[in-house]
C-alpha cells in the first residue's frame, strides 16, 4: 500500500511525499492522545505532590501545637512550684526548668521543621517538573496537530483541483 508512495518518494528525491496525509493525520491523532495521556499523569503527580506537601505541613502544625500545649502545661507546674515555695533556690530551679522545657520543645520544632521544609521542597521541584513537562508534551501535539492539519488542507485543495480540471 505504501510501498508504491515511498519509492516514488526516494526516486523523485523528496518531490512525492514520504507519508500519505492519512498516515500523518494517524501519527498526530496518535501524537495528540500521548500528549494527553502525558498531561494527566503529570497533573496526578502534581495533585498527590500538593497532598504530601498539605499533610507535612498539617503534622508541623499539629507538633506546634502540641510544643506550645507542652510549655503551657511547664509553665502552669512552674508557677505552682513557685506558689509552694517561694526561696531564692526554687526560683533559680524552677527557671532552670523552664528553660531545659523550652530548650527540648525547641529541639522538637527544629527536628520536625527541616523535614517539613524539605518534603515542601521537594513536591514543589517535582510539580513544576511536572507542569513543565506536561506544557511541553502539548507544545509538542498542538505543533503536531496543526501540521497535520495543514497538510490535509494542502492534498484536500490539491484533489480538488484535480477534480475541477
Amino acid at each position: 500500500m505504501g510501498i508504491i508512495r515511498k519509492t516514488m518518494s526516494v526516486s523523485t528525491l523528496g518531490l512525492v511525499s514520504f507519508r500519505s496525509k492519512k498516515e500523518r493525520l494517524r501519527r498526530a491523532e496518535a501524537d495528540v492522545l500521548k500528549t494527553a495521556a502525558e498531561l494527566s499523569s503529570e497533573q496526578l503527580a502534581r495533585a498527590q505532590a500538593d497532598e504530601r506537601v498539605a499533610v507535612a505541613e498539617r503534622r508541623a502544625h499539629l507538633a506546634e501545637l502540641q510544643a506550645l500545649h507542652e510549655a503551657k502545661v511547664a509553665a502552669k507546674q512552674g508557677r505552682r512550684a513557685a506558689k509552694a515555695k517561694s526561696t531564692r533556690g526554687s526560683r533559680r530551679k524552677r527557671k532552670a526548668a523552664e528553660q531545659a522545657v523550652r530548650g527540648s520543645i525547641d529541639g522538637i520544632v527544629a527536628a520536625v521543621q527541616p523535614v517539613v521544609e524539605e518534603g515542601a521542597k521537594q513536591a514543589r521541584k517535582h510539580g513544576r517538573d511536572a507542569g513543565r513537562r506536561g506544557r511541553e508534551a502539548g507544545r509538542r501535539g498542538r505543533a503536531a496537530a496543526r501540521k497535520a492539519a495543514k497538510a490535509a488542507e494542502r492534498a484536500a485543495a490539491k484533489a480538488k483541483d484535480r477534480i475541477d480540471a
